[in-house]
């Protein structure tokens, strides 16, 4: 009895470790040789370092070679992109089976028009897991480009508000609510990925904020509205504000400073 009691004992521990290994198994984080690959982009250059506007010949030629430096076939997904001072441009991506030793070159090629956005491109390569499965490797800063001259003019200019109106000036808490609409209008031939933001302040400081990213048609408009007040605010003056960002939050293109103001009042 006491041997058989034994064995038992022995079977239970090891059935517990083998429960235990399964659930490490599950849960457990994947290890970093899991996702690593030995492709790797090894060089990248451009025709030309800057881009006058208005010049000709204005065909410009980004290039990026990546290596597999490892020992076995590897397959990977390979992307290029480029970005303008308001976002991404041009993109051109090819999933390729790479031998090992063996070195693929990708190109893209952009055609800058007299009325290209002015100021800093930046040429960024990816690789990643076949069938976007997954980021390996990214080089944001592969090649830089300074666009200067031509007709496009300061970034700035081109977005402006045409409009901003309040449903109503005064609210009575916990009964009604604020609503704010402000159409935007795009002066631009291209369009903008901006961040629109609706901030309400009171007394000097924020107590709300929204904001949208957003796309602004060529030579269009925008319109967006939303709740300003509700029966969260406490009585007193509020005003309304609106921010026009760029799409990474890197600095504003117009802020307006007195879009309306509301009061709030007991009931």
């Amino acid at each position: 009895m006491k041997t058989t009691s034994i064995i038992w004992n022995v079977r239970a521990a090891l059935m517990a470790a083998a429960a235990s290994l399964a659930l490490f198994t599950l849960f457990a984080p994947p290890t970093a040789e899991a996702a690593a690959t030995d492709v790797r982009m090894t060089e990248a250059w451009q025709s030309a370092f800057g881009v006058e506007l208005g010049m000709p010949n204005l065909e410009h030629t980004y290039h990026a070679r990546f290596t597999n430096t490892g020992v076995t076939p590897e397959r990977v997904m390979l992307d290029l992109e480029l970005y303008s001072p308001l976002g991404r441009t041009n993109q051109r991506f090819e999933e390729r089976t790479i031998a090992p030793g063996e070195t693929v070159e990708l190109t893209l090629v952009k055609q800058f028009q007299p009325d290209t956005v002015p100021g800093t491109w930046w040429f960024k390569t990816g690789i990643f897991n076949p069938g976007w499965a997954g980021l390996i490797r990214w080089h944001d800063e592969a090649a830089k480009t300074t666009v200067s001259g031509g007709t496009a003019g300061q970034v700035n200019g081109t977005i402006r508000l045409e409009s901003a109106t309040l449903d109503r000036t005064t609210m009575v808490r916990g009964l009604e609510a604020v609503h704010g609409t402000a159409v935007f209008v795009n002066e631009s031939p291209w369009e903008m990925p901006v961040i629109v933001d609706f901030e309400v302040y009171r007394d000097g400081e924020k107590v709300y904020q929204l904001f949208w990213g957003d796309r602004i048609p060529a030579e269009g408009t925008r319109t967006r509205q939303a709740t300003l007040g509700g029966g969260h605010l406490p009585p007193g003056v509020y005003t309304w504000k609106i921010g026009i960002f760029r799409f990474d939050w890197s600095g504003p293109l117009h802020w307006f400073d007195q879009a309306g103001t509301f009061a709030v009042v007991s009931g």
